[in-house]
């Protein structure tokens, strides 16, 4: 847990993508302490990247970092039901409300999952294909 404000919060996509070896979510992440802020780590998102990476070393790796705020679902259940509905993934629904009560931009794989939710100048795309090491 940290004290420092959420900059960037990490969906499903981008943590399964730092778990694979991402160097540009690496990369946000070196910035984002070197800012001294924070990156959140929406609980439902962290679940959901477990359940797609062979290994989680990575994952723990992220968690016990620093800069990272695991971050808990949203107590709000009608608004996470609606986002829920518009983004059609609970994990994603969850990430999209951390991203906007924190006021923090979005990091996610999947640009396109968020156009409902959150303007475009609030999610950053990650290329997994081209992003490898």
């Amino acid at each position: 847990m940290t004290d420092r404000d959420i900059h960037i919060v990490l969906d499903a996509s981008s943590i399964a993508a730092f778990a694979r070896g991402s160097v540009s979510v690496g990369e946000t992440l070196a910035l984002v302490a070197d800012a001294s802020a924070a990156i959140g780590l929406p609980v439902l998102s962290l679940a959901t990247a477990k359940l797609t990476v062979d290994d989680d070393h990575l994952i723990d790796f992220l968690v016990d970092h620093a800069a990272a705020e695991v971050l808990t679902a949203t107590t709000e259940w009608r608004a996470l039901a609606a986002a829920t509905a518009d983004v059609g993934r609970i994990d994603a629904a969850d990430a999209a409300l951390a991203t906007i009560d924190s006021g923090a931009d979005l990091l996610t794989a999947q640009p396109g999952l968020y156009a409902g939710l959150l303007p475009p100048e609030r999610i950053i795309p990650v290329d997994e294909i081209t992003d490898q090491q």
